[in-house]
């Protein structure tokens, strides 16, 4: 038993293979036992799981397109990699469960999440790779070397450099319209209040009494949910996908922008994690249509499908209903983050291509600027 401390209680969900090509993985649940790091190194992990220092990091911009005064940057890219560096303190982890986790007495409960971090049934590192038909496979891990390409790292992929068109003369103004939309979308999901400032915490008392719980506003919730349903129920994010792979003159891009896509799919179809909603037996899908069409936010009862209706209820009428806000919000964390990869691949490549091409630009006004007024905006 973790005894009280002003430390938060570190969990960390394992995606775990117990055998051979078992696709989706299981997932095994850590705590982090802070009695067995000293002083230095109890120091390190609060710096990098602090969420502070995350928030306060300046991200150059040097190198990366600009439209219409609007910056486009690889915002996860230096947090991935401040947040990578947990993996060093693996072996101070210890398998429990969610169950018991939840018993624990702690000042807060935090997770610490390493994209593309995967292990066997022995605690041993694995990678996931596909082979010329596209299956996926399970093989021991080999730390990348320097000229590597990362799966998940947009730093990574971006080192390439630009990479030319493929099939000029069928892009079309469609195609335009539709990368533009969803690079103005991103950037309005980037910069909501959900994505930059809110986080779940919890303040109890000495006895494990609750004095505060942050909870985001309505409004937040139903502006991300607005555009989170054009990226997903309507597939913009699919459909830029879609163009930019078809037109893209490079191999490893096409390769790294589907896996992304592949990702995000996958996660929808997985279950959240809080230990409350498993049982409802709902995935993540699920979840964002029970909180936009079950919560009735975006259409009336007589247009909404019962399904939706009743997981939202269920949601509801959760004993700590908070938890359905926190996973609604862990998952547009994770969703976001393919989000930022894909737009950030994007708009380097298409913003050169509307330069050195000659293809059409976009004939999309750019939402932002009907909201922003400035003495020198003339457009």
């Amino acid at each position: 038993m973790i005894n009280k401390t002003k430390k938060p209680m570190l969990y960390w969900s394992i995606p775990t293979f117990n055998k051979e090509n078992e696709f989706p993985p299981q997932r095994k649940v850590y705590y982090l036992d802070w009695a067995e790091l000293d002083e230095a190194q109890t120091s390190d992990v609060l710096s990098i799981v602090d969420s502070n220092k995350f928030d306060n990091i300046k991200i150059k911009k040097e190198g990366f397109p600009v439209c219409d005064n609007i910056h486009f940057t690889p915002s996860n890219y230096h947090n991935y990699r401040i947040k990578r560096r947990i993996e060093e303190y693996r072996q101070y982890f210890t398998e429990s469960s969610m169950e018991e986790i939840l018993k624990f007495e702690y000042s807060m409960l935090q997770s610490v999440n390493v994209d593309n971090y995967f292990e066997s049934e022995k605690g041993e590192r694995v990678c996931i790779t596909k082979n010329k038909n596209g299956d996926k496979t399970i093989s021991p891990y080999v730390p990348p070397k320097s000229n590597s390409i990362t799966l998940g790292s947009l730093h990574s992929i971006l080192a390439l450099g630009y990479s030319g068109m493929k099939n000029k003369d069928k892009w079309m103004q469609k195609d335009s319209d539709v990368i533009s939309h969803f690079l103005q979308l991103y950037e309005s999901i980037h910069d909501s209040t959900i994505m930059k400032s809110y986080r779940p915490r919890i303040t109890s008392n000495d006895n494990g009494d609750t004095l505060h719980c942050d909870i985001p506003t309505m409004e937040s919730i139903v502006y991300i949910l607005v555009l989170f349903r054009q990226m997903i129920e309507e597939k913009l994010f699919q459909q830029a996908v879609s163009r930019y792979r078809k037109f893209v003159d490079c191999e490893h891009k096409q390769c790294w922008v589907e896996w992304e896509r592949d990702e995000l799919l996958h996660f929808l179809n997985e279950c959240p994690m809080q230990v409350s909603i498993k049982p409802m037996g709902i995935n993540n899908r699920q979840l964002l249509d029970a909180f936009f069409y079950g919560s009735l936010i975006g259409h009336t009862k007589d247009k909404v499908h019962t399904e939706n209706y009743i997981n939202f209820e269920r949601l509801y009428n959760l004993k700590e209903r908070e938890e359905a806000i926190w996973a609604l919000w862990w998952c547009l964390k994770m969703l976001a983050k393919h989000f930022s990869n894909v737009a950030g691949l994007l708009s380097n490549d298409f913003f050169h291509w509307l330069d050195t091409e000659n293809i059409p630009k976009p004939s999309l006004c750019w939402q932002k600027n009907m909201f922003t007024w400035s003495k020198d905006n003339k457009s």
